[in-house]
């Protein structure tokens, strides 16, 4: 896959933003990141990414909700959660996400660590690496 893999973020927070972008980018992905939900959405449009990887709390947009529109666009993308929130508030949020046949693979606590991010976007990157 020369084109690499496609990682799309949503998060309100710009370092946390920042620091998911540099580490996929040095992982190979191609990344598009945004805050707002609606720019979200019409690059989603655009190009459907390999990976989600979504902030639960936004500050106009609802999490719970953003799986629900996923789930009405059959989306197929790998979801990675990520979120400050309480365990069992994230937990809940997951077995939504499987209850709405998206495909979710993991939380990651914020704020992640290089190692933790690392592996889990690891996972989806092509096997030949260059």
């Amino acid at each position: 896959m020369s084109s690499g893999s496609y990682l799309m973020i949503l998060d309100d927070d710009p370092q946390i933003r920042t620091f998911y972008r540099t580490v996929a980018e040095g992982l190979g992905f191609r990344v598009h990141d945004s805050d707002r939900y609606l720019d979200f959405c019409a690059a989603y449009e655009a190009e459907v990414p390999d990976v989600i990887l979504l902030d639960l709390t936004m500050p106009n947009t609802d999490g719970i909700e953003f799986l629900r529109d996923l789930a009405r666009r059959e989306c197929r993308s790998a979801i990675v959660l990520s979120s400050g929130q309480d365990e069992k508030l994230v937990a809940s949020a997951f077995r939504l996400g499987e209850a709405l046949q998206l495909n979710m693979v993991a939380n990651l606590a914020k704020p992640a660590t290089l190692d933790q991010l690392e592996r889990t976007l690891c996972q989806f990157l092509p096997e030949e690496t260059g």
